[in-house]
């Protein structure tokens, strides 16, 4: 019994170091495409802002912009482009302390906090414009589990 016992305490040290000495040898942290190059990063931010595009273009024939309405759709496009580009800028050297990183982080929630009243604003502004039955499209279209607001 007692040498089972230094048999399985023994196997569990060396899986733990096992794993410890993994998750040492993994690459920092380096944003959203963990461990891939800086091409295939600006590739997936390519491809994330034709797809906002395609959704865009998509929302706006399924609402029936009108021409009246087209100065609210344009600030809220580019409410939408905003927040896409504030992503990006995100990306940079992280702070070294923890006093430092956690200032960044408060002041990207309140840079977060900033472009969400901004795009809260240009979709009131919109909605206020639209037609009873545009506002129930866009009530489906951007409503709730749907993250595009």
């Amino acid at each position: 019994m007692k040498q089972r016992r230094k048999f399985v305490l023994g196997g569990a040290v060396v899986a733990g170091l096992a794993a410890f000495t993994l998750a040492a040898a993994q690459p920092a942290f380096s944003g959203p495409c963990r461990g891939k190059s800086p091409e295939a990063y600006e590739q997936h931010q390519t491809a994330r802002a034709q797809h906002m595009e395609q959704r865009l273009t998509r929302m706006k024939e399924r609402l029936g912009i009108t021409a009246a309405q087209e100065p609210a759709w344009q600030r809220f496009v580019q409410a939408m482009q905003e927040n896409r580009g504030a992503e990006i800028a995100r990306k940079g050297s992280a702070p070294e302390s923890l006093p430092e990183r956690l200032d960044r982080r408060v002041e990207m929630a309140e840079q977060h906090l900033e472009r969400v009243k901004a795009r809260g604003q240009a979709t009131r502004e919109l909605y206020s414009q639209l037609t009873p039955e545009q506002q129930q499209k866009a009530d489906s279209l951007m409503g709730k589990r749907k993250r595009f607001f």
